[in-house]
């Protein structure tokens, strides 16, 4: 996780790591993954991104076989050449994502509104069936379903901020002494599936 519960509702960073070794699909990965870079939120949109460009018209270094070559095209290519066929409502989410460092907090309702921006200009609603999916399966779950899905009003979801991080953790703060032993050893349980799975396993037997 990138944040701890320090206090019920008291949320701080977890501290960048100075190197952190390489993690991910080279393809994919975004630009602080090939520098070696401690990762944060916006790692994942970019990767989002990178995937987004690969759908509609291909990523300038999807045929390339040499991850040498790759990184390379990757990390000296410009946003014009990025983004050139890419719609120019999704354009301001790379500029937002340029600007940030591993602690802060993606604009969520910026990048919200980019998204809705062009599902107005194409004219398309979430009820459109997917290139999968045939036109009675998409009129048999209009039909039957209850309500109306959460997602097509996401606005208020998108805006808060129940965390409250967007920065580094306290300068001097000493995790050994806000937390005892057995905190900290259930914040590392809790934060690996493995190691929690293997409490459970434990418990169970008791």
């Amino acid at each position: 996780n990138y944040a701890f519960e320090i206090h019920k509702g008291h949320w701080i960073a977890r501290r960048a790591r100075r190197s952190a070794e390489f993690r991910g699909t080279m393809r994919y990965c975004s630009p602080s993954v090939h520098e070696k870079k401690e990762q944060g939120r916006k790692d994942d949109l970019w990767s989002l991104i990178y995937l987004l460009i690969e759908m509609h018209c291909g990523l300038p270094w999807q045929r390339e076989r040499n991850k040498e070559q790759l990184e390379i095209k990757k990390m000296n290519i410009s946003d014009k050449d990025l983004l050139c066929h890419f719609p120019e409502e999704l354009h301001p989410v790379v500029s937002h994502l340029r600007n940030l460092n591993c602690y802060n907090r993606p604009d969520y309702s910026m990048i919200h509104k980019c998204f809705l921006k062009l599902i107005k200009r194409l004219h398309v609603s979430f009820d459109d069936r997917y290139d999968w999916e045939s036109d009675l399966e998409v009129q048999y779950v209009l039909k039957h379903r209850k309500k109306r899905p959460e997602y097509e009003h996401a606005e208020e979801f998108f805006a808060s901020d129940p965390i409250k991080v967007n920065g580094p953790p306290p300068t001097g703060i000493n995790m050994h002494k806000i937390f005892t032993a057995e905190d900290l050893e259930e914040m590392l349980i809790n934060n690996s599936p493995l190691l929690k799975a293997k409490a459970q396993h434990t418990q169970a037997k008791q």
